[in-house]
């Protein structure tokens, strides 16, 4: 129960707000409140109730973030990898700051104080503006070394597995890489090279990056930067060494090693890469060229059966030896993917055709200096890419000056009935059915997602990469797989609870930008009864929509949260 209560101190009248409760079966007070003279209530009462200042700073995203940042202790074990913390912020939390931003909205350093104090980290992770300098960043990458990095992703990995309940079938493996804008004169930089973009920036110098993920919501296992002008199948050995490592590290057992799956794409195969997968212990899931093995595509559709679980799927069962081993061989073929590859090669024929008219212009006008065997290399690069050899017929006279091209429309849909849509799958998997084998290995679709997500320049975003050193380009891999985990694991959370919007689920970009746009407001009062004391402050969550609700509610964020969220 709340009352006034007077005093009068020499001469003068003091009023009190007091608050009094039975406390053991007696009336005590319990608190009280200085409200001043009669002219400082009066004066307080006429005061405006419109605040002296208003900071608003992003809540949801870096609270997310930093909540699993916590739950992984992502910055005690890279300390720990270190042998310990050094000064403060220690490099444990400079490098998980930097992988939060990456998650929630990637900053180069120079930025990232800046960045630090626009969001609710000022408020959950309080650091002076000058300890987040640029400088004070690269000081904390240079201490981290190829050892440590490894040591500290081993503990993350293992605590997200275990806290998080990890579901390892299937592991998904694949190769990326990303263009740099490092200089081609820098000779301190082994890592960034030229090589085949897949981001089709020829121009610049590439890092490779290998990628070993969970397919349970993308989770990363481990991940390894290499130089950019190495292909899939010459990097697949020491990926492979990598991955023995980390599953052996997590403390699996062999009977357990013998439950999983490693998928990947044909781009690795070879007679010596192969035996070093099956050394893993585990089982794999791999397809085959289909132009090495004609006699598996001419097989005649009769004799493919239709699946149930995989509506619009034919496949076809069969073994044979696969570098050096009885495997079981199913042949797939899918009415999406030929559709698919109908439109693609719709688009390469019309590009030949362009490049052939042009051909024909500089033949017919004479002004050139190719003899015939230029001109036979110009036709064999046009007609290069796959089945246009097969359709397209050239016939040329360079002294009569003339080039004619046709195009064979039955030659088309033979390609198209005999290859188009068809996948050549390989397991050891026997006793899996055609449905289990084809599922496992489209899952690595679903797991490329992990690399969709590394070339998001919104969230994750890999580059650009302002680094000029092999060992910063490194530790700069590092903290971007660690935000690649923490963005999965909010991803993870949020498909588990079925959150959606108009209907469908929310998929990782939305979630975040959902996540960046619930705000914290600071309103700042002047002092009470107008004097120079402090200001009062107030800081509340602005208002939610239904779905943001959901994923505050999901994620766990009022513990991160300051007293409560505004009411409408």
């Amino acid at each position: 129960m709340a009352s006034l209560t007077k005093k009068v101190i020499s001469g003068r009248a003091y009023y009190y707000l007091r608050e009094t409760a039975w406390v053991e079966g007696r009336s005590k007070v319990v608190r009280t409140k200085y409200l001043g003279r009669v002219e400082d209530i009066e004066r307080r009462l006429e005061q405006t109730a419109d605040p002296k200042a208003v900071v608003v700073r992003s809540f949801g995203a870096v609270a997310a973030a930093l909540k699993i940042a916590r739950e992984l202790e992502l910055a005690d074990a890279i300390d720990r990898a270190l042998g310990g913390a050094r000064g403060s912020p220690s490099v444990g939390e400079m490098i998980a700051l930097a992988a939060i931003n990456r998650a929630c909205r990637p900053r180069s350093k120079r930025q990232l104080g800046d960045w630090h104090g626009r969001t609710a980290l000022a408020r959950l992770m309080p650091c002076p503006a000058k300890t987040l300098s640029s400088q004070r960043f690269w000081d904390a990458m240079h201490v981290l070394g190829d050892e440590a990095i490894a040591k500290a992703e081993t503990e993350i990995v293992r605590r997200a597995v275990d806290t998080y309940q990890i579901e390892l079938r299937p592991l998904i493996y694949d190769t990326t890489n990303f263009a740099t804008f490092i200089d081609s004169a820098n000779a301190r930089n082994t890592i960034a090279q030229r090589g085949h973009p897949k981001g089709g920036r020829r121009d610049l110098r590439l890092i490779g990056l290998a990628l070993c993920v969970a397919l349970d919501a993308n989770v990363p296992l481990c991940h390894q930067p290499y130089e950019g002008n190495r292909n899939d199948a010459t990097q697949f050995p020491d990926a492979i060494a990598l991955i023995r490592a980390r599953l052996s590290e997590l403390g699996l057992s062999a009977e357990q090693l013998a439950q999983l799956t490693l998928v990947y794409d044909k781009g690795n195969n070879s007679k010596t890469n192969q035996p070093l997968a099956d050394e893993l212990g585990l089982q794999v899931v791999g397809s085959l060229q289909p132009s090495k093995h004609p006699e598996l595509l001419d097989v005649d559709l009769e004799e493919f059966h239709e699946l149930e679980g995989i509506p619009g799927t034919l496949a076809c069962r069969t073994t044979m030896e696969v570098y050096g081993k009885e495997r079981t061989i199913v042949v797939s073929r899918s009415e999406r993917f030929a559709q698919k590859q109908r439109r693609s090669f719709s688009q390469t024929l019309s590009k030949a055709h362009r490049e052939l008219d042009e051909l024909r212009g500089v033949v017919e006008r004479g002004k050139h200096r190719m003899d015939e065997r230029a001109l036979t290399e110009r036709i064999g690069e046009i007609l290069r890419r796959r089945w246009l050899k097969d359709v397209i017929e050239v016939e040329h006279d360079l002294a009569a000056q003339t080039l004619t091209y046709r195009t064979d429309a039955d030659a088309i849909e033979r390609v198209a009935s005999r290859e188009w849509g068809k996948r050549i799958i390989f397991t050891g998997r026997h006793e899996w059915s055609d449905e289990e084998i084809i599922a496992a290995y489209r899952a690595q679709s679903k797991g490329e997602g992990a690399f969709r997500q590394d070339k998001d320049r919104e969230f994750v975003g890999y580059s650009p990469a302002f680094h000029w050193t092999d060992q910063k380009l490194k530790v700069h891999g590092f903290y971007c797989t660690l935000a690649l985990m923490v963005v999965s694991l909010i991803e993870r959370q949020t498909r588990h609870a079925s959150i959606e919007q108009e209907g469908h689920p929310l998929g990782t970009k939305l979630a975040m930008r959902l996540l960046n746009e619930i705000d914290e407001v600071t309103l700042i009062y002047p002092p009470s009864g107008g004097g120079r004391g402090r200001p009062r402050v107030r800081t509340r969550l602005a208002q939610m929509d239904d779905t943001q609700r959901e994923l505050y509610k999901t994620l766990g964020l009022s513990a991160l949260a300051p007293s409560g969220p505004f009411r409408s």
